[in-house]
């Protein structure tokens, strides 16, 4: 637990580090600034950092890392080729904006266009 605000800078840091990886694995994923995806890897850099915070016995804690990797794992297993900007202009033939990306991905999975 954070004692002092000593420990705190370490914390944040490694928050930090583990945020930029999980968001190096999921950035082709997330479309938009207000994509849901987003704010999940946010929450789990904040759990995995509370792991390495709380979990004392290192077999718990190999556990815990193993389950985070099966999700990772199983995440990329399904979850199939990300949309691109591109093709979203493509489909819908007029510019995009940043904040109309979700509502056209939307229309498209309503619509079950196919994209090659």
């Amino acid at each position: 637990m954070i004692q002092d605000f000593s420990e705190l800078f370490r914390v944040c840091a490694g928050t930090a580090i583990i945020f930029l990886t999980l968001f190096l694995f999921y950035r082709k994923h997330i479309l938009h600034l207000f994509d849901p995806l987003l704010y999940f890897i946010i929450a789990q850099s904040f759990s995995i950092e509370l792991g390495f915070l709380i979990i004392d016995d290192p077999s718990y804690l190999i556990n815990f890392l193993v389950c985070q990797l099966f999700f990772l794992l199983g995440f990329f297993g399904f979850v199939g080729t990300s949309l691109k900007k591109e093709e979203l202009i493509k489909i819908s033939g007029k510019k995009i904006g940043l904040l109309k990306i979700p509502a056209l991905r939307k229309e498209i999975m309503e619509h079950k266009y196919i994209l090659k």
